[in-house]
């Protein structure tokens, strides 16, 4: 699906071995040469926060570029983070 620049969710019940899974696959993607970033969701949406909050949008902007620029992006625990008012 990599090669084909095509998406992937996994999902499943805590435990069952979502994180192992994307990680070993992750590593893989990295030894073959690509650009992988693996964020944790709550830790990624803290420092998307903090970019908002710096009121630069520079900063924000090159947050998403950032992301953008990776060949595999992998957001893991999506759905753990904390909610805000």
């Amino acid at each position: 699906m990599l090669e084909a620049g095509q998406g992937l969710i996994i999902v499943g019940s805590p435990g069952c071995g979502k994180s192992h899974l994307v990680s070993a696959s992750a590593q893989r993607a990295k030894e073959a040469g690509y650009s992988v970033l693996f964020e944790r969701a709550p830790k990624l949406l803290m420092r998307l926060r903090a970019a908002y909050s710096s009121k630069s949008k520079a900063c924000e902007l090159e947050m998403f570029e950032a992301l953008g620029r990776v060949d595999l992006l992998v957001i893991d625990d999506l759905g753990a983070e904390e909610g805000t008012e």
